[in-house]
C-alpha cells in the first residue's frame, strides 16, 4: 500500500491459498481428492473525505482455482462425496461507502459483483465447463443506517439483497434474487448493552441450499421472521 496521498491509500495484494486433499470415508470409499490451490489477487483504495465523514472503498479481485475440490451428490442423491474440478476463475468488483453526516448518525452502503465459473470441469460424459460455481450469488447489495443519541438509545436498520445463486453444476436449479431486512433499537450504557431486533422482517421465504434426493429437489430453509432480545455485558 503507499500512504503518500492525502485521502486515498491505493493497495495491491497477492496471496496463495491452500487447502489439504484426502480420502473420502463415506461414499466412493477410498477414493482421493487432491489439494486445493488459489491465487488471490486484489487491487483497490481506500479513500477518507471532508475530515473523515465519508468513506469510499474500491476494489477488484481475482481469484483463480486448481483443481478446486467440490461436492459431489451420488445417484440417489442421499449423499456426497469430495470431487476436483480442474479448474475455476472468480473475478469482480467491490464498493463500500460510510458516511456520518450528522453526529450520532451513521450511513452505510456496499456493493459487489462476481462472476465465477469453472474452467476445466467434467464428470463421466457431462462436462460443465463455463458453468457458475455453485452457491455463488452473482451480486450482492446491501445499504442502512444507525443513530446513537446522546441519552444512549441507539436504532438501526439495514437491507441486503442477494443475487440469483445456482445449486447445481449444469445450472439449471437456481434461486431468485431476494432480499432480507434487520433492524434493532436499544440501549447502551458502558457496563451493559441492551437490544430488541428483528430479522428477516417482512419473512422472505428462501433457501440456503438445494440438493435432489430421488429426483425430487429440496432445500434446507432460511431463518424465518424473528424477533428477540439480546443483552451484552462488559466485564
Amino acid at each position: 500500500d503507499y500512504r503518500g496521498f492525502e485521502h486515498v491509500m491505493p493497495y495491491v495484494s497477492l496471496s496463495r491459498g491452500y487447502r489439504s486433499g484426502g480420502f473420502n470415508d463415506k461414499e466412493n470409499l477410498g477414493t482421493s481428492y487432491a489439494p486445493e490451490f488459489t491465487w488471490n489477487y486484489e487491487l483497490g483504495a481506500k479513500t477518507s473525505w471532508f475530515d473523515n465523514r465519508l468513506h469510499v472503498n474500491a476494489a477488484l479481485f481475482y481469484i483463480d482455482w486448481s483443481d478446486m475440490q467440490v461436492e459431489v451428490l451420488t445417484a440417489g442423491g442421499t449423499s456426497v462425496y469430495i470431487d476436483n474440478a480442474g479448474s475455476a476463475k472468480s473475478k469482480g468488483v467491490e464498493l463500500e461507502l460510510t458516511a456520518r453526516p450528522l453526529p450520532g448518525l451513521e450511513l452505510m452502503a456496499g456493493a459487489a459483483w462476481t462472476k465465477a465459473e469453472y474452467d476445466q470441469y467434467s464428470q463421466g460424459a457431462n462436462v460443465y465447463d463455463g458453468k457458475r460455481i455453485i452457491d455463488s450469488p452473482d451480486y450482492t447489495l446491501n445499504f442502512g443506517a444507525s443513530y446513537r443519541f446522546k441519552n444512549g438509545i441507539f436504532i438501526s436498520a439495514n437491507y441486503t439483497r442477494i443475487g440469483e445463486v445456482c445449486f447445481n453444476q449444469d445450472n439449471t436449479r437456481s434461486q431468485d434474487d431476494y432480499g432480507l431486512a434487520q433492524a434493532k433499537i436499544g440501549y447502551e450504557t458502558q457496563l451493559f448493552d441492551v437490544y430488541l431486533y428483528g430479522e428477516n422482517l417482512f419473512d422472505k421465504e428462501y433457501v440456503t441450499r438445494a440438493f435432489p434426493v430421488s429426483n425430487v429437489w429440496y432445500g434446507q430453509a432460511g431463518a424465518p421472521q424473528t424477533f428477540g432480545v439480546m443483552v451484552t455485558i462488559r466485564i
